[in-house]
């Protein structure tokens, strides 16, 4: 199966073409607001240097949120149009997810994933052993947007080892140190971005277990923008 997965979430674009859960090509780009400029030339690109056209593409997979609003709409549209010129499926993957994917393997560990939504607040979701086949499964249905201090709470009371992902990581693992510096859980922390390369794995995943549905590709944004919070939706 080939997988064409984007990531425009962030203030970076990554492009990953996979076969099955192998990344074959790859392109990443830091900068900011450009992604409706650069994804579709982006794509080509990472494409061509893989010996892949469109028409070979199996399954198309996009970052859905939380994050940058205006990268997701645009990664989220793309997606959707290519999908549906080609008539192929698409899957849209949590960025919460996609950072603790890497991380699934572990048994005992709970993965917490922090990204940034403005100086007092963070999108967070944690990942636990689903106790059937090793791998990690969320904790709440649905992503969540909680204060900074609210992980203070969350630490104080966790049983498991933390391990801490995201570009929050860093500032959230300092916070449980300072909470429980004597018997802390806080046992790793990776400050870390989202990758295409894992949006592509876990849509292979998604996509194989039949748990997909174009209809439902939507913005998992959390929060309004501030256009929606002006003018009551865009």
């Amino acid at each position: 199966m080939i997988i064409v997965a984007i990531n425009t979430s962030s203030s970076s674009l990554s492009i990953s073409v996979l076969e099955n859960k192998k990344t074959i090509s790859k392109k990443y780009i830091n900068g900011k607001d450009f992604h409706s400029e650069k994804i579709l030339s982006c794509t080509k690109n990472t494409m061509s240097d893989a010996g892949i056209e469109f028409e070979n593409v199996d399954l198309f997979a996009a970052c859905s949120g939380p994050g940058s609003f205006t990268g997701i709409r645009v990664g989220l549209s793309f997606v959707k149009g290519m999908a549906f010129i080609l008539n192929k499926p698409y899957v849209g993957i949590s960025s919460l997810f996609a950072l603790a994917y890497p991380l699934m393997c572990l048994k005992d560990e709970i993965i917490y994933s922090c990204i940034y939504a403005n100086k007092d607040e963070i999108y967070f979701n944690s990942y636990v052993n689903d106790g059937k086949n090793g791998k990690k499964i969320p904790t709440n249905r649905i992503d969540s947007f909680v204060e900074i201090s609210e992980i203070k709470e969350k630490v104080k009371n966790e049983k498991k080892r933390i391990i801490f992902v995201g570009n929050m990581a860093k500032v959230c693992y300092n916070i449980a140190t300072i909470v429980c510096p004597n018997e802390c859980n806080a046992y790793k922390f990776y400050d870390i971005d989202v990758d295409s390369d894992y949006i592509g794995q876990a849509a292979y995943d998604e996509y194989s277990s039949g748990n997909y549905l174009n209809k439902e590709l939507g913005a998992n944004y959390i929060k309004g923008s501030r256009a929606e919070k002006m003018w009551g939706g865009v």
